[in-house]
């Protein structure tokens, strides 16, 4: 049997999205015996504030991610702009290890960059200069010690604010930095960088030969991944129904 490796982003699992949660469910519980490994590159939840957060959801996602472990699949973790207060206690319930935000890694001899992606798009000033209040240790520590409620009801605000925000910049501005881009594989020295977060499914080749493969998000319709293994390239499947790799 052949055995890939994975890249799935932007599933935004939530409550309100059954129909996806269960696409990301089924093509894990079919595909367990064929992925070596699992890269996850963040926003697979939509919102995620804290690790003591339990919920139907989360407990559906632990079980999966745990028995593709226990069949012998290494799963990783890069954290999203919205799931970016997940925690050790998660990632070890789940059997899944938590990745540096930016992490070079070598994909059957191609050195890969992989990321969530936010990090490219700094042509939106705004988001760069919320990112890195928000994401810094101290802020994460701040966040969860306040009560649950209280995280609740700030993450469905930030959520509304995003939304009007994101309605009020040009969609270029959304999109990655081709200079961020020829910086991150410079400072790597990567061949393939992979990553999600714009939501723009599509491979970028440069003269150079350095290629960039975006993730696009899932929603009712449709999820998407990527897979390799030592004799096939890098390629997108998209899968509207149950999908065996």
């Amino acid at each position: 049997m052949k055995k890939y490796t994975v890249f799935i982003s932007d599933t935004h699992l939530n409550e309100h999205e059954p129909a996806i949660t269960q696409r990301f469910l089924n093509f894990l519980n079919l595909n367990k015996g064929s992925i070596e490994k699992l890269y996850l590159l963040g926003d697979i939840f939509d919102t995620w504030i804290g690790d003591d957060d339990v919920s139907p959801l989360s407990l559906q996602v632990i079980q999966v991610l745990k028995n593709c472990a226990q069949n012998g699949v290494s799963i990783y973790f890069i954290h999203g702009n919205r799931d970016y207060l997940i925690g050790p206690k998660f990632a070890k319930s789940c059997g899944m290890k938590l990745l540096d935000e930016k992490t070079l890694l070598s994909l059957y001899g191609k050195q890969t960059l992989i990321m969530h992606g936010d990090l490219l798009c700094t042509d939106d000033l705004a988001y760069q200069r919320y990112r890195k209040i928000m994401f810094s240790p101290l802020m994460k520590k701040v966040c969860l010690t306040l009560p649950l409620w209280l995280r609740r009801k700030i993450a469905k605000k930030l959520r509304k604010i995003s939304q009007y925000s994101n309605s009020e910049k040009q969609m270029n501005i959304m999109d990655v930095s081709e200079n961020s881009v020829t910086q991150a594989f410079a400072e790597s020295n990567a061949e393939l960088l992979i990553h999600g977060h714009t939501h723009r499914l599509a491979c970028h080749s440069a003269a150079t030969g350095k290629t960039r493969m975006v993730l696009g998000a899932w929603d009712k319709t449709q999820g998407n991944a990527i897979i390799i293994n030592e004799k096939e390239a890098p390629r997108f499947i998209n899968f509207s129904q149950a999908t065996t790799l």
